[in-house]
């Protein structure tokens, strides 16, 4: 059986809801990851601010990635997150590439629905798989990207414990 880094390790399924992320300042790269059942306010707020966040470190930069996994049995974020989502990522001036994964079909189309709100200002993609998304990004920017699996793993193990990020 192949190993899947998007598949939710059995002992998150237990959690109710955990946002969880990893970036490398260095080759400007960011996984965001929801986990567990289901997802608070503060999930989404912590993931607005770090989109904001890395917008301002990757400014400047021509090919910085940030990809978000959201696990198979996270749910889709409800109207107005999508929109508070939308407005957040409207005046993104890094012009990241930007690949949401997901196996479910559903969560892929919550990007198609914000992309709706707002055209988005960097280039998109959605895939059902992180390889796919990886391969995405490595021919979009030109360069190697196995810091994101590393990221990814990054990640997971906080979402594991419960560490939330603050930086």
């Amino acid at each position: 059986m192949k190993w899947d880094p998007c598949a939710a390790p059995a002992a998150l399924g237990t959690l109710r809801g955990v946002f969880t992320y990893a970036y490398d300042v260095q080759g400007m790269a960011c996984v965001w990851l929801m986990s567990g059942t289901s997802n608070t306010d503060d999930d989404f707020a912590r993931y607005i601010a770090t989109i904001q966040r890395f917008d301002t470190m990757a400014a400047g930069w021509s090919s910085a990635v940030a990809v978000m996994v959201v696990d198979k049995d996270n749910p889709r974020p409800d109207a107005v997150w999508r929109k508070r989502m939308a407005d957040a990522s409207t005046h993104i001036r890094s012009k990241p590439v930007f690949a949401l994964v997901s196996q479910s079909p559903i969560i892929r189309g919550v990007l198609t629905a914000i992309n709706w709100l707002r055209p988005p200002p960097f280039e998109t993609a959605a895939f059902a798989s992180f390889e796919e998304a990886t391969q995405w990004a490595q021919q979009r920017t030109g360069r190697s990207l196995p810091i994101l699996a590393q990221l990814l793993d990054r990640a997971r193990q906080d979402a594991a414990t419960g560490t939330i990020r603050t930086d």
